[in-house]
């Protein structure tokens, strides 16, 4: 499943992946890094990876579909998660009723 947002799409896993036309504007605002967006697979897109691979410029990133479940995904996520030590141990319970 994917949320259209106008002229990008976020996928299950939190990807947001541009269109042509919204490429096309952040290209000529000159304001972004090519390699911090996903784009869909186009004939366009993947012509402007050709000419960027001649003149020695930054490759657009092609969106593809994650071959891991959402489960697998969120796991590995959390098994990487940057939490202080004290927070993953913590007795949640008797913190909250210490609370009240």
């Amino acid at each position: 499943m994917s949320i259209d947002l106008n002229l990008r799409i976020r996928d299950d896993y939190g990807n947001v992946v541009l269109s042509d036309e919204s490429v096309i504007e952040l290209l000529y605002s000159g304001e972004f890094e090519p390699s911090d967006i996903l784009v869909d697979s186009t004939s366009d897109t993947r012509l402007y990876n050709n000419w960027a691979k001649i003149f020695d410029l930054t490759s657009l990133q092609i969106y593809t579909q994650p071959t891991e479940t959402i489960e697998e995904f969120d796991k590995n996520n959390q098994a990487i998660w940057n939490i202080p030590e004290s927070y993953q141990n913590i007795d949640l319970t008797e913190y909250l009723l210490k609370k009240m």
